[in-house]
């Protein structure tokens, strides 16, 4: 997600990523709306996170690749990625004011 759809999410929003992603919205959904209810079936009932098995794998995976004992540096790191975005996409909304 990161390397793929995330950018494009931070930018336009998932609905604008799948409007630039076909011919518009509406022909994404005649396209694609069958494939996702499908997926969305296949997935069976939404995990709660109760369930210790799967709480357990989340917390490990997670605690592996940003441990608790680092989450400042995370943090920090986090809020400057996000400014930095932040002033990348004003920049990229000012030139498309100007015409693209």
């Amino acid at each position: 997600m990161k390397d793929g759809l995330g950018p494009r999410y931070a930018f336009y929003g998932p609905l604008g990523v799948m409007h630039m992603n076909a011919n518009g919205i509406e022909d994404y959904m005649n396209r694609f709306a069958g494939g996702m209810v499908n997926v969305l079936r296949d997935l069976g009932p939404t995990p709660t996170f109760e369930e210790s098995e799967a709480r357990t794998m989340v917390t490990e995976a997670l605690n592996a690749e940003m441990p608790v004992s680092r989450m400042a540096e995370f943090v920090a790191d986090r809020e400057r990625r996000l400014a930095e975005l932040c002033k990348l996409k004003k920049r990229f909304d000012a030139e498309a004011q100007n015409g693209l």
